[in-house]
């Protein structure tokens, strides 16, 4: 029955979400079109379309994970805390079922954003590279720590895979707190989608400034530390070692809050919902 619900949430998301992002691929390949056929002896524009279009093209990426994440929010309020919710929780299964079905969906949903948002940032960067490396744009910078050896190939696998786990946590954080926001502000009297929203803004904001705060007082107190030693095998590992334990930290903060928001979110539709 849970792949019912997820295959029926899937259609209803697929009349409006793709083609979103197909627009979001056609803008980027418009501007990687830009960047490369501006003649060089236009300098002018040439040097606006390698530098404005993939500035252009970040707020496009972050425009569809934004637009995403708020019809998401939307399609799960009416759906279970609406009037469509009345005849949604009379479906012969669990009430946690149904909101499984919902963050299993919304899951899916967010990794195809971020996936597109990605590939919107990433091409016209790329061609952009192309083309200053073709015209010789590039400066060398000198290094002021000395050369740095290659990465260990142990602890980038570390790194590697604790960095996909984070990005698997981001892709359930989102739908399992947003659906714990609407879930929390079911029972308000006014106003609850925008007061769903706003918690939910509320709530990711203070993870992600409470991330960079520890990441920023980390990188300040360790990275300049690791650097004044003059082996370069020691600045590489412990720039390894730095980058571990932030993704770590990030981890730790992000992964409470999806289970916590999972969990209360099941709690709540179970033992306390209240429609009336």
């Amino acid at each position: 029955m849970l792949g019912k619900l997820m295959k029926y949430d899937m259609k209803y998301m697929a009349r409006v979400l793709p083609w979103m992002y197909l627009g979001g691929i056609c803008f980027s390949i418009l501007c990687c079109m830009l960047i490369a056929f501006v003649p060089e002896k236009m300098e002018i524009i040439s040097f606006l379309s390698t530098t404005l279009m993939p500035m252009f093209c970040v707020m496009m990426s972050e425009a569809i994970v934004i637009i995403t994440v708020v019809f998401l929010i939307m399609r799960t309020y009416r759906s279970l805390y609406s009037d469509e919710g009345y005849l949604t929780f009379t479906l012969p299964v669990k009430n946690s079922t149904i909101l499984n079905a919902k963050i299993l969906t919304g899951a899916v949903w967010m990794a195809a954003s971020l996936i597109v948002a990605y590939l919107v940032t990433y091409l016209p960067n790329l061609v952009s590279s192309l083309v200053y490396a073709k015209n010789g744009s590039y400066i060398d910078i000198p290094y002021e720590y000395g050369e740095v050896t290659a990465t260990n190939p142990v602890t980038a696998l570390l790194n590697l895979l604790m960095l996909g786990v984070t990005i698997i946590t981001v892709i359930f954080l989102v739908p399992s707190l947003y659906t714990f926001c609407c879930t929390v502000t079911h029972k308000a009297k006014r106003a609850r989608a925008f007061a769903s929203i706003g918690m939910f803004v509320g709530i990711m904001y203070a993870v992600f400034i409470i991330a960079a705060i520890i990441l920023v007082v980390i990188s300040a107190t360790f990275l300049s530390y690791v650097f004044t030693e003059e082996s370069a095998v020691i600045q590489t590992m412990g720039v390894d070692f730095i980058t571990f334990i932030m993704i770590g930290i990030v981890e730790l903060i992000m992964a409470p809050v999806t289970i916590f928001s999972w969990l209360m979110s099941c709690h709540i539709v179970n033992k306390k919902l209240n429609l009336l």
